[in-house]
């Protein structure tokens, strides 16, 4: 849920408000902890 919240909050208020037409988020398996559950 935390990164979520990260996630939209990030699209909202700087995407949005800003006029962002196309945004493309990448994410990489290096964000979670080294023994995380898999798969993620």
């Amino acid at each position: 849920m935390d990164n979520l919240t990260i996630e939209l909050s990030t699209i909202a208020a700087a995407a949005f408000e800003a006029g962002v037409e196309k945004f493309m988020l990448l994410g990489s398996s290096c964000i979670y902890p080294k023994f995380a559950a898999q798969p993620i």
